[in-house]
């Protein structure tokens, strides 16, 4: 198994918490999330986006 960082989204209104985007590095889930909220920094209101370490399904 290999490791892979999820890119995920927990939503403060209704407490759903999705997956968006995977990643195979952890600097680059890092660089989607920081350039994502600096695009749209008023959904930071109710949307929580956070990377989740885990393995990978073959």
């Amino acid at each position: 198994m290999s490791i892979v960082y999820e890119v995920r989204c927990h939503e403060t209104g209704d407490g759903s918490d999705y997956l968006i985007k995977v990643f195979h590095t952890r600097r680059r889930a890092d660089a989607y999330i920081r350039r994502r909220n600096e695009e749209h920094p008023q959904d930071e209101l109710y949307e929580h986006w956070y990377v989740k370490k885990t393995n990978a399904i073959k």
